[in-house]
């Protein structure tokens, strides 16, 4: 399904506006996202069809705003000064990583750029962690399968778990191109149902 990466966050961009929940910075930063994986989705699409230059260089800047994305996302919803503090760091200094790795491996145009999205998925998974930790101490967690994050959370979870050993085998060239994709299509699936899934339901931030 050629379009599947253009139809799923448009739809979750959808059921996010739609809903009636009251929104905070977490899905205003969400929504923002949403909206510039649309229109990387769509210039991808357009050169693949239209042109013979990859779009390796879209998915190579998109990892890392993603991941600065994601992390923005959830530094909104932890209230330690300390681990903010600590979190802005690490998102400089994985955009730091990404230049200098983009400055030593070369061939940003026609290569994947795996060394930071491996470095990012890192990052991002600690600050979920942290995340669920700060949401078990507090009395939301009673409340927990009603949270917008929570769901968000788990729907990151589901695609970045399964996805950077798939970005390791890709590398290797353990894995034929084709079964990955096919496996990152149903990936992306799992991961958008977990964001429908809270939006939907009658959700607090």
């Amino acid at each position: 399904m050629p379009y599947i990466g253009l139809i799923l966050p448009a739809t979750s961009l959808i059921i996010l506006l739609l809903s009636k929940v009251k929104r905070d910075i977490f899905d205003n930063i969400f929504a923002i996202f949403l909206l510039y994986t649309i229109v990387n989705e769509s210039i991808s699409l357009i050169l693949q069809s239209f042109s013979d230059l990859s779009p390796l260089v879209l998915y190579n800047i998109y990892s890392i705003v993603a991941f600065l994305f994601f992390i923005s996302m959830f530094r909104a919803k932890i209230r330690s000064t300390g681990v903010r503090l600590g979190l802005f760091i690490a998102m400089a200094g994985l955009t730091l990583f990404h230049v200098v790795d983009s400055w030593f491996t070369g061939d940003y145009l026609t290569s994947f750029h795996y060394h930071t999205f491996v470095a990012g998925t890192i990052i991002l998974l600690l600050t979920i962690v942290y995340y669920f930790t700060s949401l078990l101490e507090s009395e939301e967690i009673i409340i927990f399968y009603d949270l917008r994050p929570f769901w968000v959370s788990l729907g990151l979870l589901s695609f970045y778990i399964p996805f950077t050993p798939l970005m390791v085998c890709m590398n290797l060239n353990i894995m034929d191109g084709e079964s990955i994709n096919k496996i990152i299509e149903v990936l992306n699936i799992i991961m958008h149902i977990g964001f429908w899934i809270g939006y939907t339901r009658k959700s607090t931030s």
